[in-house]
């Protein structure tokens, strides 16, 4: 756990330790968010579609996976 002070402070820091563990950031001591590694799921398998894709399409606008 790491705070967000802590994170501002040193986010090079943080960044660099991002690319192999996941860093949760505190808020007033509460979890807030998470820092993760990238990953980039194009670059494996360009056949994958993400569930949520749909969102950036014009309303009225269905997509399905068939």
């Amino acid at each position: 756990l790491v705070s967000t002070t802590e994170i501002q402070n040193s986010f090079r820091k943080y960044l660099k330790l991002a690319h192999c563990e996941e860093i949760i950031i505190t808020k007033n001591g509460k979890k807030a968010a998470k820092l993760v590694p990238y990953q980039d799921n194009a670059a494996r398998d360009p056949w994958i579609i993400n569930e949520s894709s749909p969102s950036y399409l014009p309303k009225g606008i269905h997509l399905t996976y068939e």
